[in-house]
């Protein structure tokens, strides 16, 4: 293999976050969905599958993502990465005080940040909760 060759293979075009951003999306549609004011909507087959801590993951990831292809589209920012407390309560259909206990145990894990109440998950731990949420997927027969 030639070098130029190995430079096609090795160094992209494109922005590999932009990358990563397009395939997480393609594959997270399939389970939530973002309004464009950032209420996430978990669908119905797979909420019930879920503890209180994957749910947050999952809202946490979806606003996440749904904030980047804004960027990347270069769109007004109407979903923000972060999430308060009180929307997260909304969302989860759980008690401040759970949300609270879950997201410090999510935070010591590593992958959420948390801050007097407003929450955004760690990149590196969206990759995990798809690959979960895939795995309840291919359990149930898809």
């Amino acid at each position: 293999m030639s070098l130029q060759d190995l430079k096609k293979q090795f160094i992209v075009q494109e922005s590999l976050e932009k990358i990563d951003i397009e395939r997480q999306i393609m594959r997270v549609v399939r389970f939530c969905q973002v309004d464009a004011q950032g209420h996430v909507n978990i669908k119905t087959e797979i909420r019930g599958k879920l503890t209180a801590p994957q749910k947050m993951l999952c809202i946490l990831a979806s606003r996440y993502l749904g904030h980047e292809l804004q960027g990347l589209l270069q769109e007004e920012k109407t979903i923000h990465a972060e999430v308060n407390v009180e929307d997260l309560s909304k969302m989860m259909s759980e008690k401040k005080s759970v949300i609270c206990a879950r997201a410090k145990d999510l935070k010591d894990s590593g992958k959420i940040k948390a801050d007097s109440g407003i929450y955004q998950i760690l990149p590196h731990a969206i990759e995990d909760i798809i690959i979960y949420l895939e795995s309840l997927e291919a359990n149930n027969g898809g």
